[in-house]
């Protein structure tokens, strides 16, 4: 409580005293103490939460990392970047992971992201768009190949992706999903074709138009 106190209300004086107890044996002092120290600052506190990755407490290690990978400086993003990838052997990526491989594009993590592409879940959007992101215009066969097994809300996602790579294959994916019954799909889609442009997506849209599929007019007609 103590410690916690000295942190709302910053004083240079006070870091060598809190930071002792970084090295506590209660881990929740020593928690308390990195949070103190991360408001009041130490010449020593990149180092220590370097060191902190390795704690055998889990809120520390996920306290640390957070910091870390917050930070742009060599040390602490190449050590934040070390533990992300440990991470990633077990586990998909979370807010933390996204955050700094967004950032740093590193191509180590591209193995790992393939492995979770290829699994079904809550998080493969994100997935989605991090091989879009790090592996750039090198992802798009691997989008592509599994674009037809993604459910409606992951096309939606992967659609925008190879947009942004510039895939040729995107307009026809684009064409396909805009009769989707997936109003979220079919509206991502009118919204690329808009950008698009293209005469031959006009062409096709109106064939499309011609068609049965009724229910897909308000979103041709826009697009159009």
């Amino acid at each position: 409580m103590i410690v916690e106190e000295l942190s709302q209300y910053p004083r240079a004086e006070w870091s060598d005293v809190v930071y002792g107890f970084a090295s506590d044996e209660d881990p929740g002092l020593r928690l308390a103490a990195l949070q103190a120290l991360d408001r009041l600052g130490h010449p020593d506190l990149t180092s220590l939460f370097v060191r902190a990755l390795q704690d055998d407490d889990a809120q520390i290690r996920k306290f640390a990392f957070a910091n870390l990978a917050a930070r742009n400086d060599a040390v602490s993003e190449a050590a934040a970047m070390d533990y992300a990838l440990e991470l990633l052997k077990s586990e998909p990526p979370d807010g933390t992971v996204t955050l700094l491989l967004n950032r740093t594009r590193d191509q180590r993590a591209m193995p790992f992201l393939m492995r979770y592409l290829d699994e079904p879940g809550e998080d493969r959007g994100t997935v989605i768009q991090l091989v879009a992101r790090v592996g750039g215009s090198t992802s798009i066969d691997a989008l592509v190949a599994r674009y037809p097994d993604f459910n409606h809300g992951e096309q939606a996602v992967a659609l925008d992706a190879l947009y942004e790579l510039g895939a040729p294959q995107a307009r026809q994916f684009a064409l396909e999903a805009v009769v989707s019954p997936d109003q979220g799909l079919a509206s991502r889609a009118t919204k690329f074709l808009i950008r698009d442009g293209d005469q031959e997506s006009v062409r096709a849209l109106a064939e499309v138009l011609r068609s049965d599929a009724r229910r897909s007019w308000r979103q041709v007609c826009t697009a159009l």
